[in-house]
């Protein structure tokens, strides 16, 4: 394993994450959250001071999805950065069904943190591949 490439990617992914969770959440589907508003046991006022445990958790994630794809990848490269950050991105996906039964949510935000969360893993794949090759 090439470490510093793996540290390099880690810290890369992480960052477009939050930059995704900010513009995605708070930009593209925010209205959709005041739907539900009720559901959350948090305001919007807290959960934005807390901003640094969704920086943490970002972090913690990219750690553990790029040691898999590093491990687990042929190659490395984009190509196979898309294609993995593709696959794990319906495999999380799928999840928020999950939410749907358990969180008195929309099914249309649903929808959207499905879709969202297939592009937003098919990009972070695509920049760990980008960055981490096998070489």
């Amino acid at each position: 394993m090439n470490n510093a490439r793996y540290l390099i990617a880690t810290v890369v992914v992480a960052v477009f994450l939050v930059f995704w969770g900010w513009f995605f959440h708070d930009v593209v589907i925010h209205a959709f959250y005041n739907a539900v508003h009720y559901s959350w046991g948090r305001s919007y006022a807290e959960i934005q001071s807390m901003y640094v445990w969704i920086v943490l958790a970002m972090l913690i994630f990219s750690f553990f999805f790029v040691f898999f794809f590093t491990r687990y990848s042929k190659h490395g490269g984009a190509k196979q950065g898309l294609t993995y950050g593709f696959w794990i991105g319906l495999m999380f996906s799928a999840t928020m069904l999950a939410w749907y039964a358990f969180v008195p949510l929309t099914l249309g935000l649903v929808f959207w943190w499905m879709a969202g969360g297939l592009v937003e893993l098919t990009i972070a794949g695509w920049l760990a591949g980008l960055i981490y090759t096998h070489k």
